[in-house]
């Protein structure tokens, strides 16, 4: 899997880098992306489907963005299951927003159709097992 990094976070500097703004920012809380590829697999389970996570765009306290090939309206209910060869964690959450990417606005190499924010309902655990693999 692929991560979009740019940058280093105050929660561990050697994990996480803060993102630049690139206008103003409504959320309330600081985005971070992945400093290095932590040799894992990210799937989003929608109902009994699974779809592979092309890359992860940025993590933040509350969930994690996202490119993937699929659309999901807002306010839908999945799952993210982080799997590497010691641990598996699945994460409930909800899709806060979907978007179409243009090739512009994805990184290389992802291909990906689409960005997506999910809200999730333990994002501690994600950023644990990640910060563990980078």
């Amino acid at each position: 899997m692929t991560l979009y990094s740019s940058g280093a976070s105050e929660f561990t500097e050697a994990y996480r880098v803060p993102r630049l703004p690139t206008g103003p920012d409504k959320r309330g809380q600081r985005r971070y992306a992945l400093a290095g590829d932590p040799e894992c697999e990210i799937f989003l389970w929608l109902g009994d489907s699974c779809h592979p996570v092309k890359a992860i765009k940025d993590l933040s306290e509350t969930g994690i963005s996202i490119y993937l090939d699929i659309q999901i309206p807002e306010s839908t209910p999945v799952l993210i299951q982080y799997v590497d060869d010691r641990m598996q964690v699945q994460i409930n959450g909800t899709v806060a927003w979907c978007a179409s990417l243009q090739e512009s606005t994805c990184p290389d190499p992802v291909d990906a159709t689409f960005a997506m924010g999910i809200k999730l309902m333990s994002p501690t655990m994600m950023m644990v097992a990640l910060q563990r693999k980078v």
